[in-house]
């Protein structure tokens, strides 16, 4: 197998190593959740309401503070 056919995110799914197929066996995943959903930035968007979104920006800021440093984008 090629490097960018292991790579390719489909193949990426299948691989037991990547996928955390491991936590639904042992309940610490729910077994129609998918580690790896899409494959696309910002996919968290489609699981945190505004709420968390708030929350999850607050501990970044305090735990993280100005070590990492992410684009401004529009939520």
């Amino acid at each position: 197998m090629r490097l960018c056919d292991h790579l390719h995110f489909d193949n990426f799914r299948k691989n037991m190593s990547v996928n955390m197929d491991i936590f639904k066996h042992i309940g610490l995943i729910n077994k129609d959740d998918h580690f790896i959903r899409k494959g696309k930035a910002g996919g968290w968007r489609d699981y945190f309401d505004e709420e968390m979104t708030q929350q999850a920006e607050r501990w970044m800021k305090e735990k993280l503070g100005d070590t990492v440093q992410f684009p401004i984008c529009k939520i």
